[in-house]
């Protein structure tokens, strides 16, 4: 029973094999369609990123008026429950984006998530060295949460109140069971879990390793390496969810299972620093803005803040004051009436990229 559902699935993808040979997907939901539109546009408008484009979502929650806001930047829908049984509400958030990469027609895909931003066109990924030899080009997550000593809570820990030596040995006893031993991909500073080293103050380790938020894969040369990805994010997805945070380690473990080639880009996301128009509130960050090469690639979240004024990551960039009526500091964020005034913002974009 449980082997037809993968069968299944792989099957109705099939449909999909008359699309492109390279292309986007992207998973969204209402509550991302203007974030999401945002990126697009400028991914289109400005960065002149010609790739084909698909938005996945999982039945009602991408709304008609959404898509209509979302048409104008060239984009195909496609909805998970058209070609996957499973409840609607299990295949939202996280759960969506390795079943649309596994689901998708595309031969080689980046994947990215609705609120990232690129500044440069994604496409010359396809080009890059690591990517032509390995097939796969994945990135690093932070390193801000971490495994210390025994007994002791890190800064932050997404998995509540479980100590870190307890996590730590659940992850470990699994990754050592998908993998008997690591490959050459494996990045150093990850192989702790095949070897007799435990965290302590002075040598802490890393709880978060992948980065989900974007990557670039050649579907033709990981075809058990998807296969793998499906098994972990459905079958298994219950043990997994709960050693690891969502769906982030489960692209690089899938195709360590399959002794696949994949490259893990070796800079760590990094924090840029700017100014607030108003010197008066606290010096705000774009986090997690990743490097290719030592340029700037994309930033996980736009650099601007609905909430107050606007994040400017170079502090020479000067402020555009038709901003000023979309930046109610009493607002939570712009309406979708709001949203048709993407020249102002666009320009906003294009200062950015010209820096």
């Amino acid at each position: 029973m449980r082997l037809s559902v993968i069968t299944r699935f792989f099957f109705v993808c099939l449909l999909f094999s008359l699309c492109a040979d390279q292309g986007i997907i992207v998973s969204c939901s209402d509550k991302y369609t203007f974030t999401c539109l945002i990126n697009l546009a400028y991914l289109r408008d400005y960065l002149g990123c010609t790739l084909p484009i698909e938005v996945w979502y999982a039945g009602d929650e991408l709304s008609e008026r959404s898509k209509d806001l979302l048409k104008g930047c060239g984009v195909e829908f496609k909805d998970l429950c058209q070609i996957y049984s499973e409840a609607p509400k299990k295949l939202r958030g996280f759960h969506s984006k390795p079943l649309a990469l596994a689901a998708t027609g595309f031969d080689e895909v980046i994947l990215m998530d609705a609120d990232l931003f690129f500044f440069c066109d994604p496409s010359f990924i396809f080009s890059h060295p690591r990517y032509l030899e390995t097939g796969a080009y994945f990135f690093r997550d932070r390193l801000e949460v971490k495994y210390c000593a025994y007994g002791k809570q890190p800064k932050y820990s997404a998995f509540g109140d479980w100590s870190p030596n307890y996590q730590y040995r659940h992850r470990e006893a699994l990754f050592r069971e998908l993998i008997e031993t690591p490959s050459q991909y494996v990045p150093i500073d990850w192989r702790h879990y095949w070897t007799k080293e435990r965290p302590s103050f002075s040598n802490p380790f890393p709880s978060e390793h992948q980065e989900s938020s974007c990557m670039a894969v050649d579907k033709k040369k990981h075809k058990q390496g998807i296969e793998n990805l499906l098994l972990l994010n459905t079958i298994r997805r219950k043990e997994i969810y709960s050693v690891v945070y969502g769906d982030k380690e489960t692209y690089w473990l899938s195709f360590e299972m399959a002794k696949e080639p994949y490259f893990i880009n070796e800079q760590p996301p990094l924090r840029l620093y700017g100014e607030w128009v108003d010197k008066d509130e606290e010096r705000p960050s774009v986090e997690m803005v990743h490097f290719v090469d030592g340029k700037m690639f994309y930033a996980n979240k736009p650099p601007i803040d609905w909430g107050r004024d606007p994040l400017f990551v170079n502090s020479s960039i000067p402020v555009y004051p038709d901003f000023d009526h979309l930046l109610d500091k009493d607002k939570r964020g712009p309406t979708f009436e709001e949203s048709i005034e993407l020249n102002n913002l666009l320009f906003y974009y294009e200062l950015l990229a010209a820096e």
